[in-house]
């Protein structure tokens, strides 16, 4: 009895730690959250008061690359899926296959079960090497409009600045 008591105390004293862990958790997950929403609206209105042109730019430029992204993003999970199917399709085929083995052999289907696992796999190959191509070209296509919207930046800065617009000066 005693020992029940002694398992019963030290796993409600389990509970405690382990609810108070996840609480303060919750607490400094939304500290954090607040830190950092409270850090982007401070720079976003300093962009704003330093200047509105170059802020609307870089706003559009983002949007750009986020509407680019989420294109190329859809082409390849539409690809994913398929290989994932296609993986399930494969892994599905085999197992039957290796369980109805000595069927197979007595009645002689080696070949059909060959081509049957060909054109299982030859599906698979075709999706996992679409998605992976889309996949693989996301990066450097994020890279490559991330320097263009820097450049772009620059030379609408620059030439403001060269211009006295906005209130940029040169210097």
């Amino acid at each position: 009895m005693a020992e029940r008591k002694k398992a019963v105390k030290k796993d409600r004293n389990e509970k405690r730690v382990r609810f108070s862990f996840f609480s303060g958790m919750d607490e400094v997950k939304k500290s954090n959250f607040f830190k950092v929403t409270g850090s982007m609206v401070a720079v976003f209105a300093l962009m704003l008061k330093s200047s509105v042109i170059l802020t609307l730019a870089v706003v559009v430029t983002a949007f750009g690359i986020m509407f680019i992204t989420k294109t190329v993003a859809m082409r390849s999970a539409k690809f994913f899926v398929g290989q994932q199917r296609a993986l399930g399709a494969v892994n599905g085929y085999v197992e039957e296959m290796i369980h109805g083995q000595k069927v197979i052999k007595v009645f002689c289907h080696e070949d059909i079960a060959k081509r049957e696992f060909d054109a299982l796999n030859d599906e698979l190959c075709e999706n996992a090497t679409q998605a992976n191509k889309f996949a693989n070209i996301l990066m450097p296509i994020m890279g490559n409009m991330g320097h263009l919207q820097y450049v772009l930046i620059a030379t609408l800065g620059g030439t403001m600045a060269t211009f006295g617009l906005g209130g940029m000066t040169l210097g």
